[in-house]
């Protein structure tokens, strides 16, 4: 039987020249963001803190907010919580998305705080919290925050010191507990951690910069009493 000859696939050069290219750019892309993911994390570095006896006391918390009713936003409650009752921080500034009538991230977070003891006066709302872009950039120019404990979950965390740090905000970040989708949190933070180095790259503005609102000093006034008391009636 004869045999039949082997049909040799060939690619014009031209076709080969685009392949080069989509491979030469599908390398450079990869490169690049696996060099943002690891330089956003590495230089959180020792700022991440899990344990609240070694997060140092500053004056305000600013509260990164979470879908209502999620495991993620009950446990950055409970870590806001733990901070103001603890001494750690003197006012909260819960920030979050309410671009609808019937989603208010910051009203619910702060009527859980308020059930809890805390009183609303040690509280602020910021509810054009869209993004922790967003978040990030209203705490600074809006509330006049300039050195904060930020509570969030890990995966989360080096992202949003990231940011804090480029616009001069000093800062650690508070861990709240994690929740079970991790994994998928971290797939998709890995990606927002890119949009968030362009954010800063290209110095885009938030979806509302408004205008300043700085919380007055007066609201920190026998802040410490507020937490004894608060403690005092935890004990009970």
């Amino acid at each position: 039987m004869p045999k039949i000859p082997e049909e040799k696939i060939q690619i014009s050069p031209k076709r080969l020249r685009v392949y080069k290219v989509l491979c030469i750019f599908l390398i450079i892309s990869v490169s690049a963001a696996v060099s943002i993911n690891y330089y956003i994390i590495r230089t959180a570095g020792t700022s991440l803190i899990s344990e609240i006896s070694n997060v140092p006391k500053k004056d305000y918390c600013l509260l990164l907010g979470a879908r209502p009713g999620s495991y993620a936003m009950d446990y950055r409650i409970d870590a806001a919580f733990e901070l103001y009752s603890k001494g750690k921080v003197k006012h909260i500034l819960i920030s979050g998305d309410n671009g609808r009538q019937i989603y208010n991230e910051p009203e619910e977070i702060r009527a859980e705080l308020v059930r809890r003891g805390v009183p609303r006066e040690a509280m602020t709302l910021d509810y054009a919290g869209f993004r922790t872009y967003d978040s990030v950039y209203r705490a600074l120019h809006v509330f006049g925050v300039k050195d904060v404990v930020i509570v969030t979950q890990e995966f989360h965390a080096a992202r949003a010191l990231f940011l804090a740090r480029s616009m001069d905000i000093e800062g650690v970040a508070y861990m709240a507990a994690p929740t079970i989708a991790r994994n998928f949190n971290r797939l998709r933070e890995s990606l927002a951690r890119i949009r968030a180095f362009a954010d800063v790259l290209f110095r885009l503005k938030p979806k509302f910069p408004g205008p300043p609102e700085p919380i007055e000093l007066a609201t920190l006034l026998g802040a410490d009493e507020k937490v004894e008391n608060l403690q005092k009636n935890q004990k009970n």
